[in-house]
């Protein structure tokens, strides 16, 4: 997994052995196309899979946005109900 630095919050890339990428958080907005996109692009993908939101904050999900509406990913993952405290 690479770990991308994205300000406050979180974003990384999973490159599977097979080339598949995945992606778990993408930071805050604009994180996406500044720092997930070109992080997924330079791991050469022989495709993509999943995506996951751990948890309803704008630094972890702010940039998924663009993520999912720019690469063919498979699946999006997300823990439930957004009216469930995050703690839960």
């Amino acid at each position: 997994m690479v770990v991308a630095n994205v300000g406050q919050g979180d974003g990384g890339v999973i490159r599977a052995p097979n080339g598949r990428v995945h992606c778990v958080d993408a930071g805050p907005n604009g994180q996406g196309a500044a720092t997930i996109l070109p992080l997924i692009q330079s791991l050469q993908p022989s495709g993509y899979g999943y995506t996951v939101c751990s948890h309803f904050h704008a630094d972890h999900l702010g940039g998924l946005d663009t993520v999912l509406s720019s690469l063919p990913f498979t699946v999006a993952l997300d823990r439930g109900s957004v009216s469930t405290p995050t703690t839960a």
